[in-house]
């Protein structure tokens, strides 16, 4: 791709048992508009919630994502998995290989959700930036984060290394970019998203759609579980607009407004019932 200035696929990959379990996102920016879209490759035997919670004092708006986590999920405890704000700050979190985490310059500890925090405080790239350059995060072994502001830039935060985008567009998966050899490369995915940034044509929403369907997950038998992507969120950060997908069915969509649903107060759902779905998740139209 040469005249849009794209900012970022991401896909996770992360070790369930021996499997592997993978997580899309991506952004790019044209003519003053910022997109990003996001599968989340997981079962729904996590159970997802989305949650919308109003602004309050030194806290933005947002719409974010919770799972449970670890498997076996019934008795993990909820964590929050991505979203947006109403400042236009998008984030999610991925899976790496394990990897040292160093702290040579003595930071304090952040023991609490380091990416709670930067979605309620933060919005823009460079201030996310500066709340994990004040801090040492040990957590930060096995995943990475992927933020992305309504001015377009975005940053993959490793863990000791920040990877920002590098010309039109920046592609990441499970692997680390800092230290490839630990794992998780070549990917199939990485390649399809990489080579459908590199030749888009249109920008737009109904085009994320579609790498969001090209890389997506269905019914990939684990150890363990079913894996599936159990949600896909293309955000128009520069208008505040999310467009959510269930269960690998890009046909239906449902649409949120910031800062507008925020006037119905704290909402939290059952992810599945948003939708009308009968006990093979399977739609019965929205």
């Amino acid at each position: 791709m040469k005249k849009i200035s794209c900012v970022c696929i991401v896909l996770l990959l992360l070790s369930v048992s021996g499997s592997a379990i993978a997580c899309t996102g991506f952004t790019c920016s044209h003519n003053g508009t910022t997109l990003v879209g996001n599968n989340e490759d997981l079962s729904l035997l996590a159970e997802p919630r989305l949650t919308i919670i109003p602004p309050s004092v030194g806290d933005y708006g947002r719409v974010v994502f919770y799972c449970k986590w670890p498997y076996p999920f019934d008795t993990g405890s909820y964590t929050v998995f991505g979203g947006m704000n109403d400042q236009g700050l998008f984030f999610d979190i991925y899976s790496t290989p394990y990897h040292i985490i160093t702290n040579p310059s003595n930071k304090p500890t952040y023991t609490q959700d380091i990416f709670d925090y930067c979605i309620r405080r933060c919005k823009t790239v460079d201030e996310v930036v500066a709340v994990f350059n004040c801090y040492y995060v040990p957590y930060m072994d096995e995943i990475q984060g992927f933020f992305v502001d309504k001015a377009g830039n975005s940053v993959i935060v490793e863990g000791n290394e920040l990877i920002y985008k590098k010309g039109d567009f920046q592609v990441v998966t499970n692997f680390l970019q800092s230290q490839p050899e630990l794992g998780g490369y070549p990917c199939w995915r990485y390649d399809t998203a990489t080579d459908m940034l590199e030749h888009m044509t249109e920008f737009s929403v109904a085009y994320f759609k579609e790498v969001s369907d090209a890389v997506h997950f269905e019914e990939m038998p684990l150890s363990t579980f079913m894996l599936d992507t159990i949600y896909s969120d293309i955000c128009d950060l520069t208008n505040g607009t999310m467009y959510l997908y269930f269960f690998h069915d890009y046909a239906h969509v449902m649409e949120i407004k910031l800062p507008e649903i925020f006037d119905y107060g704290y909402q939290q759902y059952e992810l599945p019932s948003l939708f009308i779905i009968n006990c093979d998740w399977e739609y019965c139209g929205v």
